[in-house]
């Protein structure tokens, strides 16, 4: 059997997606950020960001595991976020300034060995990608769309302290009439991180307070 020699590297594969989106994109202010190799684009309410999760399988192939779409909401983060690193949930503020606030994610599981390989799937995928993008920023651009996807997520066993803080904050910044009943209830239904109980049930609470305050 005649071995498979793969003739690019990740970075290659990597840099060619980003340029082919960046031109696809119809927003001109789309950027890469170096950092993280992601694509933003800064808008009024925070930042939307398109990102490729590639897997080096080097010297036997580069896969295109799939890509992430994401929308940043500064009014949520900025509340989330300072609460969380104080209680130990958070690495850093550093960290903290590139969080998300809702995102979507589609596996594509391709494998690639050459350039011709990436060009392919460019070509088979890219207007595809495209239109998730415009789709996903369009219906998540208001904070009450959002809210209403995290009160439902919620409602479908959703029992984590970062989906929790995230519609608690959404809930008061949307000044919605439930927030003194959701507080309670979402404290009930909490599952907190392995090994982080107390860590968890006060982070919560601390937000509680903030947002009370509101």
């Amino acid at each position: 059997m005649e071995e498979v020699v793969i003739s690019i590297t990740k970075k290659e594969v990597e840099t060619k997606l980003i340029d082919s989106l960046l031109a696809l994109l119809p927003n001109e202010e789309f950027v890469l950020r170096k950092k993280d190799k992601r694509i933003v684009h800064k808008t009024k309410i925070g930042f939307e960001s398109v990102g490729f999760r590639l897997i080096n399988y080097w010297p036997y192939c580069i896969e295109i595991d799939g890509v992430g779409i994401s929308i940043r909401f500064n009014a949520v983060e900025e509340i989330i976020n300072p609460i969380k690193v104080k209680n130990g949930l958070n690495a850093s503020m550093e960290f903290s300034k590139t969080s998300v606030t809702i995102g979507n994610y589609q596996e594509f599981k391709v494998k690639v060995f050459n350039e011709k390989d990436v060009s392919n799937f460019i070509f088979a995928y890219i207007n595809k990608i495209k239109k998730n993008c415009v789709s996903f920023f369009s219906k998540y651009q208001d904070i009450e769309d959002v809210n209403v996807y995290y009160k439902n997520i919620i409602s479908n066993n959703a029992d984590t302290i970062n989906p929790i803080m995230t519609s608690l904050t959404l809930i008061r910044l949307c000044k919605d009439k439930d927030f003194d009943e959701k507080k309670i209830k979402y404290r009930q239904i909490l599952q907190p991180l392995d090994g982080m109980e107390e860590h968890t049930f006060s982070a919560y609470d601390d937000l509680v307070e903030y947002l009370s305050r509101l």
